[in-house]
């Protein structure tokens, strides 16, 4: 399993390495120009699974259930405390890489949502995702150039928008950093929280690990 560091943080199952030819390549063909930074970590890094992997802050005042996968032979009383009583942090899956070679490639992606304005179409590009299959897209917009955002591609925006492409004025409550370097050194080991006045016991805390809702 192939490691490396960027900003302080682990990477796991790089891709491998590309040059800065390569990448001029991909700016080329799909008519965009990526932030230095993240031109760096493409040459550098390459995709992969970050450790640590949560953005973020949770927020225990506002409880959301955790979507505990299918096949965890969980107890049900278990599975009812951790959806009523606890909180997991949004993590980052993988980022995608820049190899023609593998499945998580951005050359096997289109460049571009219909989430953006009609004369800035390829404004956003998808760069990774969530553990739960949410996209992370960074902007390459002229003036928001570098800005990363996560959404589902199934979100209702402001009914105003409805039936045209929405303007990235639209996602700033979508917004996550202002620039692809900051949206890594923001990643925060993922813990799961629990709820004020609720005691986890030993077979809460292996349910967890079992799921695989925590950093290693």
């Amino acid at each position: 399993m192939l490691e490396k560091k960027y900003c302080g943080v682990l990477f796991q199952d790089v891709n491998p390495p590309v040059m800065e030819s390569q990448v001029l390549e991909f700016e080329k063909a799909h008519c965009v120009k990526l932030p230095e930074d993240y031109v760096e970590f493409l040459c550098r890094v390459n995709g992969g699974s970050p450790i640590p992997s949560a953005y973020r802050e949770a927020c225990l005042d506002d409880l959301e259930e955790l979507d505990l996968l299918p096949e965890s032979a969980i107890p049900d009383q278990i599975q009812s405390d951790l959806l009523r009583y606890t909180i997991a942090p949004s993590r980052i899956d993988c980022f995608l890489g820049l190899n023609p070679n593998t499945t998580d490639s951005l050359e096997a992606l289109t460049a571009g949502t219909n989430y953006t304005t009609r004369s800035d179409a390829s404004s956003l590009l998808l760069i990774a995702f969530d553990k739960v299959g949410t996209p992370i897209y960074m902007s390459l917009a002229s003036d928001k150039r570098g800005w990363i955002y996560d959404f589902d591609e199934e979100i209702e925006f402001d009914a105003e928008y409805s039936d045209e492409p929405t303007p990235l004025s639209e996602m700033e409550h979508l917004l996550l950093a202002k620039s692809f370097r900051e949206f890594i050194q923001s990643l925060f080991p993922a813990r799961v929280l629990f709820a004020r006045n609720f005691q986890p016991t030993a077979q809460h805390l292996a349910a967890i690990k079992q799921a695989g809702y925590e950093d290693p």
